[in-house]
């Protein structure tokens, strides 16, 4: 009866490790860099691995009046490729800390 105590008592153990582990990857995806280069490269937006916007570049050309629709199309285009992209490190980053186990889904926010 007591034994069940102690695989619990291990399994608390190893989720806080875990927990911490989590923690510091989430942390050092602060670290890391995504980028999207869009319109042959008239537009590029850098974001870190937790998809927060770092930079955004844009070519002089698109600041001209009548290219203002290109313009917005291009860094919306930019915007959102980035934080595909970071969501997808992060993900990777997640499965190597875990083994490949998607935690995300087993919480059901995937």
């Amino acid at each position: 009866m007591f034994e069940k105590l102690g695989n619990l008592k291990n399994l608390m153990k190893h989720a806080g490790q875990m927990g911490q582990r989590m923690k510091e990857a989430h942390d050092a995806l602060g670290d890391k860099r995504v980028e999207a280069s869009v319109g042959a490269g008239l537009v590029s937006v850098t974001a870190n691995g937790r998809g927060e916007l770092i930079e955004v570049t844009i070519d002089p050309e698109l600041l001209k009046p009548e290219e203002r629709e290109t313009l917005q199309e291009l860094l919306l285009s930019a915007v959102n490729e980035t934080g595909r992209k970071a969501r997808e490190l992060a993900k990777a980053e997640m499965s190597n800390l875990t083994g490949g186990l998607d935690i995300g889904q087993i919480l059901g926010s995937s």
